[in-house]
């Protein structure tokens, strides 16, 4: 799906500042390749789904699939829309992953989900929207070269509530399950979350975040640092 994303959007990619680096947009991968791959790729995610865990997987497999598929042919060009699917396809592969384990279905987890990553989709629309001023429209999207301002107001209020949803998460149940040996380390939890949507947004604003947030912490020193230490406080929390 993502094969057929980047085919759909291909023309715009290409004139991107930096999209045209990706594999169809740039010519390292070829079309006809990318057409022959897509269709394995789809078989054998449902064939993995169904070994995994059969039905439940594979429904939710196939929800993925229409929902993906009506993003990348219409859905994508809805303002607001569009990033409420994002974070609603995030958290599905989230979902994913219990049936697949056949682990307890958390609603905690999926309420912080949907406004951790509507909030991080809405910090990638930002960027667009800043870099592509100039032309008056976002290139294959629906949004105006004015709608920064609003965008960046829904998204920083998201992941506010995601913090606010980690924080109730902490005092309802984590400090009330025996699972966590020293609870009181998660507490460092929403506090690196805030450090690192802070540093998010700012670079946001000044128009030096990159276009994937989440690709842009995989490479940002300061982010990998968060992250582990976060990484070290929840094994703490269980183990000690």
């Amino acid at each position: 799906t993502y094969l057929l994303n980047d085919l759909l959007d291909l023309k715009d990619d290409r004139a991107h500042a930096t999209k045209h680096r990706r594999p169809l947009a740039s010519g390292a991968l070829p079309i006809g390749r990318a057409l022959v791959a897509m269709p394995l790729g789809i078989g054998a995610g449902f064939a993995l789904g169904w070994l995994s865990n059969g039905w439940p997987t594979l429904l939710c497999l196939l929800g993925y699939l229409v929902t993906t598929l009506a993003y990348s042919f219409k859905m994508k060009r809805w303002p607001v829309v569009d990033v409420l699917v994002i974070a609603g396809l995030f958290t599905s592969r989230m979902l994913l992953g219990a049936l697949a384990v056949d682990a307890p279905v958390r609603p905690w987890l999926f309420v912080f989900s949907m406004f951790l990553f509507t909030g991080l989709s809405m910090a990638k629309r930002v960027v667009e929207v800043q870099r592509l001023m100039s032309e008056g429209k976002v290139g294959g999207r629906g949004y105006l070269a004015t709608d920064g301002p609003i965008i960046m107001a829904m998204g920083v209020a998201a992941n506010v509530a995601a913090i606010l949803v980690l924080v109730l998460y902490l005092i309802e149940e984590a400090f009330t399950n025996s699972f966590y040996g020293q609870a009181g380390m998660l507490w460092f939890a929403p506090m690196v979350l805030t450090l690192w949507l802070g540093r998010v947004w700012l670079l946001c604003a000044r128009g030096e975040l990159d276009d994937d947030p989440v690709a842009f912490a995989v490479r940002d020193p300061i982010s990998v640092g968060l992250g582990a230490f976060l990484g070290l406080s929840v094994v703490g929390a269980v183990l000690l």
